[in-house]
């Protein structure tokens, strides 16, 4: 396991940081690699390459540093800071590939020439030696004057950013879960919350305060019932229902 540790410091260290764009620093890579980034995309280690290259358009000066990374068996999972200075939008979600102009959606809040921060967790999996998947969850951004949200690429007149709709879709998964009801609110909140926001930056996307975001998490882990995010995700996993909050994040994200 040491040497995939290695090989993940390696990774982003070398390819992100150095540039060197060296085949030697993919040597664990399978060719039919499965590459799970933002735009849910199913890429093979040409692919990687094309998804890293276009990332460094847009963040040409960007660096990388690795916070923590742990080990569980053939997993190794790595939270990870990077800064860099945003030039121009590389995805396209309407083709599903990437690009360089930049998307109309994004331009009321363009931050272009601003310094944005990003953390996020790379979870590398190993099958017999070589990287057979790779995920990058739990992505958050952040600008150098305030939270840029990145979902404004997305279509706004696609059906899923009706507030009707998107209450329709949250109410039909939640009552899948065996627990006291919910409201709308709570259910946001923790979903947001669940995939890495804070109740600072879920305040901010809301238009709510800090405190009264607060209280909705707060009211949801009660009602799980559950004394910290942790522990939810725990409960979650022992009861089998952490599948139907992701896809509650995934509505009121995408």
């Amino acid at each position: 396991m040491q040497k995939y540790r290695e090989y993940v410091d390696g990774f982003f260290n070398g390819f992100y940081n150095n540039r060197q764009n060296d085949p030697s620093l993919l040597s664990y890579v399978s060719n039919q690699v499965i590459y799970n980034d933002i735009t849910g995309m199913h890429l093979g280690k040409k692919g990687m390459l094309q998804v890293f290259s276009s990332a460094f358009k847009a963040f040409p000066d960007m660096t990388i540093e690795i916070k923590q990374i742990d080990a569980f068996g053939n997993n190794i999972i790595a939270s990870v800071d990077n800064k860099g200075t945003y030039v121009s939008a590389f995805m396209d979600p309407s083709k599903r590939r990437y690009q360089s102009e930049l998307q109309e959606g994004l331009s009321t809040i363009t931050p272009e020439g601003q310094t944005v921060e990003a953390t996020f967790q790379a979870c590398f999996t190993f099958h017999h030696g070589t990287l057979s998947h790779l995920t990058f969850t739990n992505f958050h951004f952040l600008k150098t004057i305030g939270y840029l949200d990145f979902n404004a690429l997305a279509n706004p007149n696609h059906p899923n950013h009706s507030i009707e709709r998107r209450y329709m879709q949250l109410i039909y998964k939640l009552a899948r879960i065996p627990e006291e009801a919910f409201t709308p609110k709570e259910v946001e909140c923790f979903c947001l919350c669940l995939c890495g926001f804070s109740a600072k930056q879920i305040a901010q996307n809301l238009g709510n305060s800090y405190r009264t975001i607060e209280t909705h998490l707060s009211r949801a882990l009660s009602k799980i019932p559950a004394f910290s995010k942790l522990h939810a995700l725990e409960m979650m996993v022992e009861n089998r229902t952490l599948s139907v909050w992701q896809e509650l994040a995934n509505i009121l994200l995408y």
